[in-house]
């Protein structure tokens, strides 16, 4: 999928040397549509008259790349360093636990036009760093450079956040294709031309999200500068999910982006390691005397497809069709007696339900969706699995990707369609009495 973000949408401040467009809310500028991209939080497409710029001004916990695509840019910051970055330059510096620089164009006859990029850091309170290098046109043009990475590699810039930056040049009919994995997305920007993005003509200052795609192709349809930002799919979500549920009062990511899809994607399987971590969270669960009542049977297409096909047999008709999908099903169980005195522990099931709901936060937070279900068929899992008189099949679990409602019928696309309802916080508080 390829959301457009046109040129004429973005958000503009200019004063007397400054003109600066925001790709994303920025300052005075706000849009709660348009908050950044995954780790991606600033692209201001800034112009700087001669002479002037931006005073000493302090930043902390954030990672901040200048990419030059004009002119001159000279850089002075409390760490001790100074420069003048130029077209070809790429310059980072980790503002951690706190930098003051300033930034200015120090030509008098001569604009500066630069792009001002933001990215989220993957370790808070670090110290203050510098980085700058310069990058030939020879070795962005027809070829994908990496500019910016976490860990340095190919001689691109070091930074400390999970976003991969790449530079292209490309002419006419020119093109370069990019491999996103599954749990990745990307945003293009043109810095300057026209370019084809699969099969969509974007023009110098517009910006696409791409999520859900195998590749991502650009083609010059002239001379065009292209910055291809790959980035964690799993805060990109997060926030999607978070926009199209507003809640009444703030509150955890997690807990506002968490929903039951009908519609998962059947391509995407699910990594042992994230298997195991959203089990974990179940693991550590608080429970009634610490009992930990809960058991899971888990099956997994390709994995242990018998035990998956197990499970979705004793699904009720209604869950079979669109639980199908799902790359991963479980089965949850609760202990109804204490092991220690084996006498009944009332709050087996509620300790279960939190189990759970755990799992399902560490879905969340990994990016995979939970639906869980109550409609099974006890008698027929505990004929097909064997189970104890003390062990309550109670509810199923569908884990997976969320898919898109083009991957499905129209029955479940129009279910996952439907705005969450929540009834009113007054609803749900009671004062006093009944």
């Amino acid at each position: 999928m390829i959301k457009i973000r046109n040129v004429n949408e973005r958000g503009h401040f200019q004063n007397h040397w400054l003109d600066s467009q925001h790709s994303f809310s920025f300052a005075e500028y706000y849009d709660p549509e348009h908050m950044g991209v995954s780790v991606l939080r600033v692209i201001n497409d800034d112009k700087v008259s001669p002479g002037a710029g931006f005073p000493t001004h302090g930043h902390n916990n954030m990672e901040i790349v200048s990419y030059v695509l004009e002119g001159e840019l000279e850089h002075r910051d409390s760490m001790g360093n100074g420069s003048v970055i130029r077209p070809g330059d790429v310059q980072r510096m980790s503002a951690g636990t706190g930098v003051t620089h300033l930034e200015f164009n120090p030509s008098n006859q001569d604009g500066t036009n630069f792009l001002q990029i933001w990215l989220l850091p993957n370790a808070r309170g670090i110290k203050p760093e510098y980085e700058q290098k310069y990058f030939s046109p020879q070795k962005k043009q027809g070829q994908l450079k990496l500019l910016v990475s976490p860990n340095g590699q190919r001689g691109s810039i070091s930074a400390h956040s999970d976003a991969l930056l790449f530079g292209t040049l490309l002419e006419n009919r020119q093109s370069v294709t990019h491999v996103l994995d599954v749990n990745r997305v990307a945003y293009m920007h043109v810095a300057r031309g026209r370019v084809n993005i699969n099969g969509e003509t974007l023009n110098a200052g517009d910006g696409a999200t791409i999520s859900d795609e195998k590749d991502v192709t650009l083609e010059g349809v002239d001379s065009v500068e292209v910055l291809l930002f790959d980035l964690p799919a799993t805060r990109h979500y997060l926030e999607e999910r978070m926009m199209k549920n507003p809640t009444d009062h703030p509150i955890h990511e997690l807990l506002g982006a968490r929903w039951s899809p009908y519609v998962f994607d059947a391509a995407k399987e699910v990594s042992t390691d994230d298997q195991n971590g959203l089990f974990e969270a179940a693991r550590w669960t608080m429970s009634s005397y610490n009992a930990q009542p809960w058991r899971y049977i888990v099956g997994v297409k390709g994995r242990s497809e018998e035990v998956w096909q197990q499970i979705h047999e004793v699904l009720l008709e209604g869950n079979q069709p669109w639980a199908h999908q799902a790359p991963v099903l479980a089965l949850g169980l609760a202990e109804h007696n204490f092991e220690y005195n084996a006498k009944p522990n009332k709050a087996a099931l509620r300790d279960l339900g939190a189990a759970s709901a755990n799992l399902t936060f560490e879905a969340t937070a990994r990016g995979l969706a939970v639906h869980q279900m109550i409609g099974i068929d006890p008698d027929k899992a505990r004929r097909v699995f064997s189970l104890p008189k003390s062990v309550e099949p109670l509810t199923a679990l569908a884990i997976g990707y969320a898919g898109r409602a083009q991957q499905t019928n129209d029955e479940f696309a129009q279910r996952d369609a439907r705005p969450r309802e929540r009834k009113p916080l007054n609803d749900i508080i009671i004062q006093g009495g009944w």
